[in-house]
């Protein structure tokens, strides 16, 4: 299961991801400020994704926010809502509209690639088990 971070300041879009997209932890509730993600993942780095809204407020500048999550932790992915490309060298996926099936994809397909070992392992092993039997 995958742990996600949200801060998209729309309570609506929040309660879609969490219907509809399958393998997921929300790790907490909407995070409407740029700080409050810094905040969050000073207490808990071990996040794999981060949806990030571009509108959301803050003092950090948005290209500040998106380097400081990566020195956090370098293996978090950033999935950022943004109508720019400006930000694209700092983010993993760049979503121009905000999109359920996009991210689920984006988030399930990561979890299938990164298990695929995992899966033909036990696939093989099963197999053999089979044949030995």
């Amino acid at each position: 299961m995958k742990r996600v971070l949200i801060a998209i300041d729309n309570y609506e879009l929040y309660n879609n991801i969490k219907k509809e997209i399958d393998n997921i932890e929300i790790v907490s509730k909407d995070i409407i400020y740029r700080e409050g993600v810094l905040e969050f993942l000073e207490d808990d780095n071990k996040i794999n994704y981060v949806i990030l809204n571009e509108k959301i407020i803050g003092e950090i500048k948005q290209e500040k926010l998106l380097k400081k999550i990566k020195e956090i932790n370098k293996k978090i992915k950033i999935i950022f809502l943004s109508q720019s490309q400006e930000y694209g060298h700092l983010v993993d996926f760049n979503i121009e509209e905000f999109n359920i099936k996009k991210i689920n994809t984006i988030i399930n397909w990561n979890f299938v690639k990164e298990n695929k070992e995992k899966v033909e392992y036990l696939k093989n092993t099963s197999l053999n088990k089979k044949i030995e039997n």
